[in-house]
Parts: C-alpha cells; sequence; structure tokens
C-alpha cells in the first residue's frame, strides 16, 4: 500500500503488488511517485486492491474516496 501527496490538494492511497503497478494506477512518473508517495506495510482491508483512492490533504481522519475526491 502507498500513500502519497496526489496532487497538493489530495492525498491519495494505492494498494498493488508492485510499485511499478502502483505508478500506472496513479498515472504518475516514477521520480515524482518516488518524491510524494511511501510504501506503508499495514494495508487496509476494507479498501480494494489496484484502485486509486483520495481523500483531502489536510483531513487524515476522512474516509478515503474511491477516485477523486470532492474538494
Amino acid at each position: 500500500m502507498w500513500i502519497g501527496n496526489f496532487d497538493g490538494s489530495r492525498q491519495g492511497l494505492v494498494i498493488a503488488p508492485t510499485k511499478a503497478r502502483a505508478i500506472a494506477i496513479v498515472g504518475s512518473s516514477r521520480s515524482d511517485f518516488n518524491g510524494h508517495w511511501i510504501l506503508r506495510r499495514d494495508v487496509d482491508p476494507t479498501l480494494e486492491p489496484e484502485v486509486l483512492y483520495t481523500r483531502p490533504f489536510n483531513k487524515h481522519d476522512a474516509a478515503w474516496f474511491r477516485g477523486r475526491c470532492p474538494l
């Protein structure tokens, strides 16, 4: 599971079997992904793998939204 800065306004989360697959799901370059996303070992079992989730960047207690959350 990778968590990071999706677009400056949203925090992103993606569960993927490889980093390369996570980068493809996010739609990022490898260098941008490496600069803004970190690997987390604790995977949330309620979230689907290989799906981009987001939430407002400053609301870390907000629920994850499938796709791009409204701002």
